[in-house]
């Protein structure tokens, strides 16, 4: 199984290599655009800023990036070719979200420091930080899984990257609204971000982070067993 998974982290890697376009939209652009930002005087030690850019890299590192590598590989029927060569189906799945998971959480860690934000409790942050990449992943890659095409894929997982960066921009307007945020696939970050060293892993934040986690991780085994039974995921039953 080791020996498996390592074979599919290397041709991963040299997949994204060559898939240049979906690297620089997915990785590079959230931390290129931002750190040019936190450069801005104005921006440095300013939450709001810092939270519009981890709402960019849970949408797009950790979201978008998975949907795209699997609507892509879906349609060129790659997992018919690796399941006739022994690759099990858990090998599999791991190397799909490997390097969305890396790459979303090593950028939401490494995001504080240029732009001057205090992180009171890291393990605290920690854990916000990783339920929150998981959820992202998990439903992006429920969403590409139960499209038909790639342009499908790219619609509803676009669709998520616009609710995520707008639900916490609404915070301030209305108490409902607010309510409504804090308790999204994204709201233990939005909490998280207008409270700080107050922020508690007991809040109902927190709690129903999780609990879209645990929906988005059912939501994924199921389409992903359905895509097997109705072979559309390249191979038939």
């Amino acid at each position: 199984m080791l020996n498996d998974f390592r074979s599919l982290i290397w041709l991963r890697t040299r997949y994204l290599l060559s898939a240049k376009a979906i690297l620089f939209v997915c990785v590079l652009t959230p931390i290129l655009d931002f750190y040019l930002l936190s450069l801005w005087g104005e921006a440095r030690e300013t939450v709001y800023f810092l939270n519009m850019a981890l709402s960019m890299v849970y949408s797009l590192t950790a979201g978008t990036f998975v949907s795209m590598i699997v609507s892509e590989e879906k349609e060129k029927k790659n997992l018919k070719t690796l399941r006739l060569s022994g690759v099990t189906d858990k090998d599999y799945l791991l190397s799909v979200v490997f390097f969305p998971i890396f790459f979303a959480s090593v950028t939401a860690l490494f995001f504080p420091f240029p732009f001057g934000t205090t992180i009171p409790n890291w393990g605290t942050y920690l854990a916000v930080v990783l339920t929150t990449v998981f959820t992202f992943v998990f439903l992006n890659l429920s969403i590409a899984l139960l499209c038909k095409t790639q342009q499908q894929t790219v619609a509803f997982s676009m669709f998520f990257v616009m609710l995520a960066n707008m639900l916490p921009a609404f915070v301030p307007a209305h108490q409902i609204v607010k309510q409504i945020a804090y308790h999204s696939f994204i709201g233990a970050n939005t909490d998280y971000m207008a409270t700080l060293g107050d922020y508690s892993l007991t809040s109902s934040s927190f709690l129903a982070q999780v609990s879209w986690l645990l929906l988005c991780l059912g939501l994924s085994i199921w389409a992903y067993r359905r895509a097997i039974i109705v072979g559309n995921y390249g191979f038939e039953k």
